[in-house]
């Protein structure tokens, strides 16, 4: 006849059981799933185009955040090294604030990967530099034409 377990055995019990199903290594677990892009359809004029998410759709093309960057720099002479260092230079920084709108205005991705792309910048810092100009429509109307203007020649 076996003897009645104490309150502390079978706990002990218990635990061990729940933790061999818990570290159980004997199945493999399955690796993460690819993430795919959703599909975006974009208009521009009478064509319908197709991007994914993590492109933009431009004057007449899709076209990725790092294009309107590149546009930037051709627009106003300067490199792409130049635009994203930690440099607070006046001209610079609305050059690079007016990069951050137009990339906010043709895309469909977020504010973390806008700073990714222009020097690893905060989402805070995008945010802001997208409310400058916002907020000061006029002071920037040259900088983003000129952009846009370089976006059009560039196809």
């Amino acid at each position: 006849m076996t003897q009645p377990l104490s309150e502390l055995e079978r706990q002990r019990r218990h635990y061990k059981a729940v933790r061999a199903r818990l570290w159980r290594t004997s199945a493999k677990p399955e690796p993460p799933a690819q993430r795919v892009p959703e599909p975006v359809w974009a208009y521009s004029g009478k064509v319908r185009s197709f991007c994914y998410s993590h492109e933009i759709e431009g004057p007449g093309l899709c076209r990725t955040g790092r294009d309107i960057a590149e546009a930037a720099c051709r627009a106003f002479k300067l490199t792409m090294p130049q635009l994203i260092a930690p440099r607070r230079l006046r001209h610079i920084v609305k050059m690079r604030q007016a990069t951050m709108y137009l990339i906010n205005k043709y895309a469909s991705i977020s504010y973390l990967n806008i700073g990714r792309i222009l020097g690893h910048r905060d989402h805070t810092t995008v945010m802001h530099g997208i409310a400058c100009v916002m907020r000061h429509p006029a002071e920037f109307a040259p900088l983003l034409t000129a952009i846009e203007a370089e976006l059009a020649r560039g196809e």
